[in-house]
């Protein structure tokens, strides 16, 4: 396996452990709670985070903007346990894929359906971006709800 995509990997580990740590602080009680009006709810940021390595994987191979929107339409996550193992399921995947690419295959570039093109490595970095930005999102709303997060989000 390529050194920088088991970098990768192990950063999103340390993120996908906080991740969880998070979700299973949550309240379902809170799942419509959001800290502003145009910005989602807590139950709809948390349902988007866990699918964002199915979803980002989709992106990176060339889905169409109605495979997404039809893909996003079929997924909604309500459980605790669903969204932790809808978490873990993704990041496997997202796992297998990336540890079975030679070097010649992170460097081929596909295209988003908005037109941005990225070699495969670029997806990945991407994915990771993502993931971060989403999970300081998830921790901001609930130390706004006042939940006791004893989390480090960094090793």
């Amino acid at each position: 396996m390529n050194s920088y995509v088991h970098a990768v990997i192990h950063q999103l580990e340390v993120a996908n452990l906080t991740i969880d740590q998070m979700i299973s602080l949550l309240d379902p009680k809170d799942f419509n709670v959001r800290l502003a009006q145009n910005k989602r709810s807590l139950g709809e940021l948390v349902n988007h985070l866990v699918l964002i390595y199915h979803a980002d994987l989709l992106i990176a191979d060339g889905a169409s903007e109605t495979e997404m929107n039809q893909f996003y339409a079929q997924r909604k996550i309500n459980s605790i346990e669903e969204m932790r193992s809808t978490l873990h399921a993704g990041f496997e995947a997202l796992k297998e894929r990336y540890r079975g690419y030679s070097n010649e295959q992170l460097m081929e570039l596909t295209s988003s359906y908005w037109g941005v093109s990225y070699s495969r490595f670029e997806w990945f970095l991407e994915i990771i971006a993502h993931i971060y930005h989403h999970r300081g999102q998830l921790h901001t709303l609930l130390v706004n709800l006042g939940t006791d997060l004893h989390i480090s989000l960094f090793e």
